[in-house]
């Protein structure tokens, strides 16, 4: 008899530009969320932040960052259906207490809350 493995949650999130249309995002979302399956992730909620650009900081905006780390407990992941800078990546880390990772076979950016939610 074998041990089930509880599945990781995971929270998807893709910018919308103005340039994209909306069933642009909704069939990169479906492909992210497959790649999330594929790698035993169960993923929860997916998100869309519509911007003319990405934030520089945040990369979805200050607002909609706030809104999943009042969402995310510390063992949920967060998958960006985009690269993330540096700057951004280091955004993250600060607004949610996490560690930002890339999966090179997935090609996707993520990062786990570290701490308790506030």
């Amino acid at each position: 008899m074998q041990a089930q493995t509880e599945k990781q949650n995971a929270y998807l999130v893709a910018l919308q530009q103005s340039f994209q249309k909306e069933w642009e995002i909704e069939e990169n979302l479906a492909e992210l969320a497959e790649l999330a399956s594929d790698a035993g992730l169960h993923v929860i909620d997916s998100f869309v932040q519509r911007r003319s650009y990405p934030e520089p900081g945040t990369f979805i905006g200050r607002g909609k960052a706030l809104e999943l780390a009042q969402i995310v407990e510390p063992e949920d992941l967060v998958i960006f259906d985009d690269e993330l800078t540096p700057a951004q990546q280091g955004e993250s880390l600060r607004s949610s207490g996490g560690t930002c990772y890339r999966s090179h076979a997935a090609d996707f950016r993520y990062f786990r809350p570290a701490g308790p939610k506030q």
